[in-house]
C-alpha cells in the first residue's frame, strides 16, 4: 500500500509540473498606442492623437483542428462615436443648455428616458434625475420644471373579469397576493 501512495504522490506532482494550454487570451484593449495609465501626463496633442485613432477590445480563441490561437475580430462596441465629451451631451430639460448627459440601461445599452440623467451645470441648473427600479426621483438644486404624475388604477370590472377566468395567470396571483 506504501508503495501505491508513493506512486501516486510523484503523479500527483507531475500533474503541477506540465504546463497546460490556455484555450483563449486574456482580452486587452487596444488604446490608440498609449499606456492608459499615463493618461493625466500626455499633453493635449497626445491625447487628441490618441483619441483620433480606433478604441477596441481584442482576444485569441485556440483553433480545436490547428490547436493554435486565432485572434478574434476586434471588439468596437461603439466606443468611437463620440470624439470629445461635448458631443455626448444633449438639451437639459431644465436649463436648455447642450450639458445634459442621460443615463444608459446597463442591459440594453440604450438610453432610459429623455429626461433621465445629470445637468452638467450642476451650480446654476443642478437637474439630476434618476431611475431606481420602477421610480423615478429628481434632485433639483434651483428652479427645476417638473410635473407631478396623477395616480392611475386599473379598471375593476376587467380585473374581475380576468380574475374569474378558469387560467390562472401570474398577474392575477400577484394581485391577490397582495392586494386583496
Amino acid at each position: 500500500m506504501s508503495s501505491f501512495f508513493l506512486s501516486l504522490h510523484r503523479v500527483h506532482d507531475l500533474v503541477h509540473v506540465l504546463p497546460m494550454k490556455l484555450n483563449y487570451s486574456e482580452s486587452k484593449i487596444y488604446t490608440g498606442g498609449i499606456d492608459i495609465n499615463t493618461w493625466s501626463k500626455l499633453s493635449a496633442k497626445e491625447k487628441k492623437d490618441a483619441l483620433s485613432k480606433s478604441w477596441y477590445v481584442y482576444y485569441s480563441f485556440r483553433n480545436p483542428k490547428t490547436n493554435k490561437l486565432q485572434r478574434q475580430t476586434n471588439i468596437k462596441a461603439g466606443v468611437n462615436l463620440y470624439k470629445d465629451k461635448k458631443s455626448r451631451h444633449s438639451t437639459c430639460p431644465n436649463c436648455n443648455k447642450k450639458s445634459f448627459v442621460k443615463y444608459i440601461n446597463n442591459e440594453t445599452n440604450l438610453y432610459l428616458n429623455a429626461t433621465i440623467g445629470r445637468c452638467d451645470r450642476e451650480i446654476k441648473c443642478g437637474y439630476f434625475k434618476k431611475s431606481s427600479g420602477n421610480t423615478i426621483s429628481t434632485i433639483c438644486n434651483t428652479n427645476c420644471n417638473t410635473t407631478v404624475l396623477q395616480t392611475t388604477y386599473h379598471n375593476k370590472k376587467l380585473l374581475q373579469l380576468y380574475s374569474n377566468s378558469r387560467q390562472e395567470s401570474n398577474f392575477i396571483t400577484y394581485l391577490r397576493k397582495h392586494f386583496t
